[in-house]
């Protein structure tokens, strides 16, 4: 009993091990340094990837995507999948309005008129 109270006891005097309490700090512009960078003021910088894509696809597609991105040549590239309220609403009116006669040149072709 006498030797379990003094195991307890010098348990409880050597405290918490601080093996895991020590920290390193690294600041921007040192090596080994993560993490956000203000990019303001510099010059654009190179990236690993290039920026991402804004997709709209069918719910199945963006749903099973692995299957599908080799259709839009976007594996392995960051993408976000517009919802079809903002396309409709958005999008397609501007894009419309700003490629109007773009769209006028090519419904006169389908129609035999060569402009």
């Amino acid at each position: 009993m006498k030797l379990i109270l003094l195991a307890v006891l010098l348990v409880a005097a050597t405290g918490p091990s601080n093996a895991s309490d020590v920290a390193v700090s690294v600041s921007i512009g040192q090596p080994g340094y993560y993490g956000q960078l203000d990019i303001g003021g510099y010059p654009p910088p190179q990236v690993i990837y290039s920026p991402p894509m804004y997709l709209r696809v069918p719910p199945g597609h963006a749903r099973n995507w692995n299957k599908h991105c080799g259709a839009y040549n976007a594996c392995n590239r960051q993408v976000y999948f517009v919802k079809d309220s903002w396309y409709d609403k958005q999008y397609a009116p501007r894009y419309r309005e700003r490629n109007a006669d773009r769209h006028d040149d090519n419904e006169g072709r389908r129609h035999g008129n060569n402009r």
